[in-house]
């Protein structure tokens, strides 16, 4: 889904979304793609209310979490 929030910061990219905001009865479930295979991690994420993902493309450095 698209981020709720967006905005770039010290050559950042910060992206927010809010977790069960409108529909507290939906069982979110992040699928992690493993880079270059078809592998991937599903993780349920039954109480997590903001999640956050920062970019830095100067790094190379990609940074996910959820609270």
């Amino acid at each position: 889904m698209a981020p709720d929030e967006e905005h770039e910061r010290d050559g950042k990219l910060l992206q927010t979304w809010r977790m069960n905001a409108d529909a507290p009865k939906y069982a979110y479930k992040f699928d992690c793609l493993f880079s270059g295979t078809e592998r991937f991690l599903r993780i349920e994420a039954p109480a997590v209310k903001r999640c956050t993902a920062t970019l830095s493309q100067a790094d190379r450095l990609f940074i996910f979490s959820c609270r």
